[in-house]
């Protein structure tokens, strides 16, 4: 399991054992966009995104992102490494002018993606995992759909 971190904790989320220090190289696994620190007790993995993640300036905003990459594994399952590849390719593709134009919808800028918060991940899951339908109106009947489905009693 994965915990995206804004910062290293010394701590593991899971089980409190002290982490590897971040300082030292041996005890970090770094890719083109995420640090990864295991944890040596329980192997919960605790990953930074770094800057230049995502083709923005705004490192806030590129640190908040990261944040969604959670709610992807979280509420629609997907595994670490996939939903990292799925947020990164949405980021890409929709505010892509030429990409956007071939679907039939606007540009979304990082004002949007701010606007929208934690609800990406719902566009992210219905746009690239489901290949949902471009058209806004059948997203927001799913994203309906799907929310009076998860409200009823078991």
């Amino acid at each position: 399991m994965y915990n995206v971190v804004h910062q290293f904790p010394p701590l593991c989320c899971a089980c409190n054992a002290l982490l590897p220090s971040p300082f030292h190289t041996e005890s970090v696994a770094v890719t083109d966009s995420v640090a990864v620190i295991e944890c040596r007790r329980c192997r919960e993995k605790h990953a930074r995104f770094l800057p230049g993640w995502l083709p923005t300036k705004d490192e806030d905003f590129s640190t908040y992102y990261g944040d969604i990459v959670a709610v992807l594994m979280k509420e629609f399952g997907h595994s670490f490494w996939p939903a990292v590849a799925l947020a990164r390719d949405y980021y890409k593709k929709f505010t892509d002018d030429a990409y956007c134009r071939s679907i039939g919808i606007p540009v979304q800028d990082d004002d949007f993606f701010w606007h929208e918060a934690m609800g990406m991940a719902a566009r992210i899951h219905y746009y690239l995992a489901l290949g949902g339908n471009p058209d806004p109106g059948q997203f927001i009947d799913w994203r309906t759909n799907r929310k009076r489905l998860k409200s009823k009693p078991s």
